[in-house]
């Protein structure tokens, strides 16, 4: 993976490497204390989160116990990051893992549904209690579905849909809106 800072006119301030990463790899965000998290799989799906000062120093690296394929790495208010994809990937479910400021895991989550065979978190977004919204697609016996799953700040479930229907291959972002529901494309 290749991290490049930039001033304002497009100018390289800074290029960093991660190695030894899995392709495919290298989503990010920017965190709320400034620094940037990079996102990755490295020796077939072990997931990491590599830190990054707003300078490109290399703060803290998360290696998680689990694996599977990730699909977005998202800020949360209290300076960490909370990670999104098929985690782990031997139950194809949607996967939640949050991390702390410091980069420490704060908790894990997999959100299975019996009425899908295989399902994967693409996306989501903090709400304003603190919990997440988290988007993505199912597959049943018969047909491809979208999913929405909504968690509260600990990472339980709250509630759980899938839709059938016309609604194309994925959810591949979500957001809260101004009435407390959600857009989710």
């Amino acid at each position: 993976i290749v991290i490049a800072g930039t001033d304002t006119l497009g100018d390289t301030s800074w290029v960093r490497y991660i190695d030894d990463v899995d392709q495919g790899g290298g989503y990010a965000c920017r965190l709320a204390d400034g620094g940037y998290a990079v996102l990755g799989t490295s020796n077939g799906g072990v997931i990491f989160v590599r830190k990054f000062s707003a300078v490109g120093d290399s703060l803290w690296t998360y290696v998680s116990s689990w694996r599977g394929p990730v699909s977005a790495v998202i800020a949360t208010t209290d300076t960490g990051c909370a990670i999104v994809g098929r985690i782990p990937d031997t139950s194809y479910d949607f996967g939640l893992i949050k991390l702390r400021g410091d980069g420490a895991e704060q908790w894990a989550r997999h959100y299975h549904d019996p009425g899908v065979d295989e399902s994967w978190a693409r996306n989501a977004a903090q709400t304003r209690d603190g919990g997440y919204i988290v988007c993505g697609d199912a597959n049943g016996y018969l047909d491809s579905y979208v999913r929405l799953i909504r968690v509260n700040p600990g990472g339980d479930e709250v509630w759980a849909r899938v839709y059938t229907g016309l609604v194309g291959p994925h959810f591949a972002a979500v957001r809260e809106l101004q009435d407390s529901g959600f857009l989710a494309v």
